[in-house]
Parts: C-alpha cells; sequence; structure tokens
C-alpha cells in the first residue's frame, strides 16, 4: 500500500490575482494583499497552492497576459485537479461581458 502524505492529497489549486494599475499594485488590497487573503483562504480548505498568477491589467477585458497565463497552465495539466481561487469576483473580471468570457474559457478547458 503506498503511504501518501496529507499534502499530496490535497486539492491542488490557482491563485489568480488582479489589479488594473501600478499604483492599486501598491495601495489597498494590492497583488501581495490579495494572495495573502487566498493563501488564507486556501489553508482554511486544505488546498495546497502549486501557483499564483498576477495580472496588472483592467478587468474590463478578458484577453489579459495572467489569463493567458492561467489558460496555458490549465492546457499542460488535467484542470478538474484544480480549484481557481480569486480574492473577489471584481478581480476575476469586472463587467458581466469580460467574466462570462474567461469562465466559459475556463470551463472549456475543464471540459478539453
Amino acid at each position: 500500500m503506498e503511504n501518501f502524505s496529507k499534502e499530496s492529497r490535497a486539492q491542488k489549486c490557482l491563485i489568480y490575482c488582479r489589479v488594473s494599475s501600478r499604483k492599486q499594485e501598491r495601495e489597498g488590497s494590492g497583488l501581495s494583499g490579495q494572495e495573502r487573503s487566498c493563501r488564507d483562504y486556501a489553508k482554511s480548505k486544505g488546498y495546497r497552492v502549486v501557483q499564483v498568477i498576477d495580472d496588472v491589467f483592467s478587468g474590463a477585458y478578458s484577453d489579459r497576459p495572467g489569463i493567458k497565463r492561467l489558460e496555458q497552465f490549465l492546457t499542460r495539466v488535467n484542470p478538474k485537479e484544480y480549484v481557481v481561487i480569486v480574492y473577489d469576483i471584481s478581480r476575476f473580471a469586472r463587467d458581466i461581458v469580460a467574466h462570462r468570457a474567461v469562465r466559459n474559457l475556463m470551463v472549456q478547458r475543464a471540459q478539453a
């Protein structure tokens, strides 16, 4: 019988953080604050953080560098094995159009 550590059995997760500007990156719920909150949440759920992906880009657009990195990551792994944690839904996308575009992309990857 194989002996797996608790950490190896933990649900794997990715953290996605986004701010719209370099100023937001430094102030308030900047990237580090978002990451810290997401890591705390992951720990409370027993998730193992595999990677943190961030963006300094407007949430009005679904075509963002961080979202592309998230998509690329999910094409290299079995996306059904991962949870994506976001600090706040507005960090994922600022409006419903961008939110649906990004969410549909993630769903397509999970079904591939």
